[in-house]
């Protein structure tokens, strides 16, 4: 593995191949298991290794209706004094504590960033790991449910006392967590991924629901000053772009999608 934890290029490679040292083999699959990433590459790989000339045309396709949306690459993040106005598309708060191994989205969105005309909706999805009985596992949905409502409201102190509440009967049931935010016919526009062991923030952009045009994703304080931002980068034989802030450090956030 790499110093940051991922497989890399050649690992993944032979470990297609079928030609990797067993006991290596093995450590690569344990991590396979636990990250997105490492896996969604691994998938790219099989499906050109096994059909070369199909993924090549189909990448082609995808790259010709991708090529007017892609986002410009940015010299670097602007100076945190930058306060940002109401220009989002979809914006949410989140919280990281990676090291209680918690992470939070909120329910709704942060309308005085997006617009009270806003026709989006959004879906929490906790990732609860372990096993739970029928009780145990309907309190935690019940805390990590009025946890994200507190967020999205603002009072992420009061969230993270639900979260903590959570962990103490699942305690790896909020290491990840997922929100979807859906258009107002249904259908998806952005997912926002959070992982606490990985210190990740993962934004998918569905670019046939948020139309052509440049798009950006923005890390932000609470008090919404910039200290972030990701160009949304093609992904080989996905369906969304993808941006990616990692390393990030215990705190409340606001994650938007805006118009480059």
């Amino acid at each position: 593995m790499t110093q940051q934890g991922h497989a890399t290029q050649e690992q993944l490679l032979r470990f297609s191949r079928g030609d990797m040292e067993k006991s290596k083999a093995t450590d690569l699959y344990s991590h396979l298991a636990e990250c997105d990433g490492c896996c969604g590459r691994l998938r790219a790989l099989k499906a050109i290794r096994e059909d070369f000339s199909g993924t090549w045309d189909s990448w082609l396709e995808h790259y010709v209706q991708m090529a007017a949306i892609r986002p410009p690459v940015f010299a670097g993040a602007p100076a945190e004094s930058e306060t940002v106005g109401a220009v989002f598309e979809v914006a949410t708060r989140v919280v990281m504590a990676a090291t209680r191994r918690v992470v939070g989205i909120a329910t709704q969105g942060v309308l005085e960033l997006m617009g009270e005309a806003s026709a989006y909706t959004f879906a929490l999805c906790p990732q609860y790991s372990g096993v739970a009985g029928p009780g145990t596992a309907a309190r935690v949905a019940d805390l990590v449910e009025e946890g994200s409502a507190l967020l999205g409201a603002g009072r992420a102190s009061e969230a993270l006392e639900r979260f903590d509440q959570a962990v103490q009967d699942a305690p790896r049931g909020l290491e990840a967590v997922e929100l979807r935010v859906s258009s107002a016919d249904g259908a998806r526009a952005v997912e926002v991924h959070l992982h606490a062991r990985r210190r990740s923030i993962s934004v998918l952009l569905y670019p046939e629901v948020t139309a052509a045009g440049a798009w950006v994703a923005v890390l932000l304080t609470p008090n919404h000053r910039e200290v972030a931002r990701e160009a949304f980068g093609f992904v080989p034989g996905a369906e969304y772009l993808l941006a990616e802030f990692t390393g990030v450090v215990d705190g409340e956030y606001v994650v938007g999608v805006r118009r480059g």
